[in-house]
């Protein structure tokens, strides 16, 4: 695979609409087959040169809670160090809490809840991000 090839940044989510895992691939249409998604989806959440669709993947593992699927023991490590991600009832509060501020976030900016947890994997990883809220000249 080359470094400019087209990759995709997918989000893998249950039949019930569950978050599963984050990960990249070439072809969304045949990372999976029907029976490992299991009335499940993927959601494409990003485009791009391959090495730009992995920093945006670790930027998610770094800060959204992880999934039942995601093997990366490393990123548990790195979101307990930083607070991120807490097991038990205190992880609950912690998620509640962290959801609250990306919320209030949205609002302010204008745009989803969950665009505005991809905002800030892009901004993680050094985008620029120009808001709808912005004034453009």
């Amino acid at each position: 695979m080359g470094e400019n090839d087209q990759t995709y940044l997918y989000q893998k989510i249950d039949a019930n609409g569950n978050h599963l895992k984050y990960g990249i691939t070439k072809n969304p249409q045949t990372r999976y087959t029907s029976e490992q998604l299991a009335g499940g989806r993927l959601r494409i959440i990003g485009q791009g040169p391959r090495q730009e669709m992995l920093a945006l993947e670790r930027n998610l593992h770094k800060t959204l809670p992880l999934g039942p699927e995601e093997n990366q023991a490393a990123y548990r490590s790195i979101q307990q160090r930083n607070g991120l991600k807490v097991f038990g009832v205190a992880g609950i509060a912690l998620q509640a809490l962290w959801l609250s501020d990306v919320a209030e976030r949205a609002k302010q900016n204008g745009i989803s809840v969950w665009d505005q947890i991809l905002v800030d994997a892009y901004e993680n990883a050094g985008y620029q991000i120009i808001y709808p809220n912005d004034q453009c000249n």
